[in-house]
């Protein structure tokens, strides 16, 4: 028996004249894009939108980053295609999913890096396949390095082709966007399938897995746990966390708390140097990569997040979406997600002091924590799920479809 919601689903599906969506990644390793992409084709499938996840894996990337990325997307649950690659650019690869796509019948490829982008243009000049592309960006290209700078120029030709681009924040497409361009895109903010819809519920949850987490790293049971999620490269912003920790531990009351930095990367063990250096080697502790991110959730007291820059960052859904108050630089989508000072804080990106400030009010106050933590979750629950993001795929793409016609 179909909702109604998901009968309007399939109105809209069948609005669009798509027989099949494609999403098309390349992928390496497991980060936000990627669980982004999961999640999206998840949601489609689940209202019987026929829909394919083209996963393109890059082997170059090596077998311990591969095997995370298997571990994390729980590929078993998708409908997905699987393609491999050793190079940027591969003549077979490009035919391989041309032949896809046709023995598919796909209709729509929904691209979500430059390189998927690049190979439905080519496709396409080449007649290889016929249908429409679509572009997500998913954040902002920031370095100038001669690679960054070729990404760039490649990103920015592709979207000029494109049949519609859409950002995950209004930040990231108001950035890239020109103004001709701009009849052809729009803003969609990530979603997250909320997986405990009764609060209480959920509280009793919290309590049982931090009990789990302090056991796991031996720390004692009245410790506060506060984790920085991600990647550990550049971009995340790891040295200010730590520039955090260390002067944290200066002022009154830091014996109990913890902080745990959460991921792995190329900068871990620079990281750890920077730990010994400014000597709190006690007072943070390096998880690497953790698959079950929602125990980790459910267990902390407090999330920070220091980025630079971010598209809308699924790290923030999850953790509000398990009732975990959030600490975040002010930077690309996280103002679509936080309301400052009423279910989490927005400090100015870079800025320790801040940072530090807004901790304090956070472990001076654990009523604070639990009302932020309650209403960031009744926020993402009502803003913030699947179905509404579906919605808005297909509302763009129908409105893409009616305007070039």
């Amino acid at each position: 028996m179909l909702t109604e919601w998901e009968n309007q689903m399939r109105n809209d599906g069948d609005k669009i004249a798509a027989e099949v969506i494609a999403h098309l990644s390349f992928s390496g390793d497991f980060g936000g894009r990627e669980k982004v992409v999961a999640q999206l084709v998840k949601g489609f499938q689940a209202v019987g939108i026929k829909t394919y996840l083209y996963l393109i894996i890059e082997n170059r990337a090596g077998n311990k980053r591969l095997e995370r990325l298997y571990k994390s997307l729980q590929i078993e649950s998708l409908e997905y295609r699987r393609f491999e690659t050793h190079r940027r650019l591969s003549i077979s690869l490009l035919k391989e999913i041309c032949r896809r796509l046709h023995r598919d019948s796909v209709k729509i490829a929904h691209c979500h890096c430059y390189k998927s982008l690049f190979y439905m243009h080519i496709s396409r000049l080449l007649g290889l396949w016929q249908g429409q592309v679509y572009f997500t960006l998913h954040g902002l290209i920031v370095g100038n390095s001669i690679n960054d700078q070729m990404i760039k120029t490649c990103q920015y030709l592709g979207i000029r082709l494109c049949d519609g681009v859409i950002g995950c924040s209004k930040e990231v497409l108001e950035s890239t966007m020109n103004g001709d361009l701009k009849e052809k895109s729009t803003t969609i903010i990530n979603g997250i399938s909320v997986k405990e819809t009764d609060f209480q519920h959920l509280i009793e949850k919290k309590r049982a897995s931090k009990k789990k987490i302090l056991a796991k790293y031996h720390l004692s049971e009245n410790s506060l746990l506060i984790i920085n999620v991600g990647r550990l490269t550049a971009q995340k912003n790891f040295p200010l966390y730590l520039q955090l920790v260390e002067q944290r531990t200066q002022l009154p009351n830091h014996e109990k708390c913890r902080f745990l930095v959460v991921g792995d990367g190329e900068l871990r063990e620079s990281l750890k140097g920077q730990v010994q250096t400014r000597g709190i080697e006690n007072n943070v502790i390096f998880t690497g990569f953790v698959a079950d991110m929602d125990e980790m959730y459910l267990g902390a007291d407090i999330l920070i997040q220091t980025s630079i820059w971010e598209g809308t960052p699924m790290c923030l859904l999850e953790a509000r979406s398990l009732g975990l108050p959030v600490i975040a630089s002010n930077v690309g989508g996280n103002s679509d997600i936080i309301t400052d000072g009423e279910n989490g804080f927005l400090v100015e990106s870079g800025n320790v002091e801040q940072f530090i400030g807004a901790l304090g009010h956070y472990m001076d106050d654990e009523k604070l924590r639990l009302d932020h933590g309650r209403k960031g979750y009744e926020d993402t629950l009502r803003s913030f799920g699947v179905k509404k993001w579906v919605s808005n795929h297909l509302e763009f793409y129908q409105h893409i479809c009616g305007h070039t016609a």
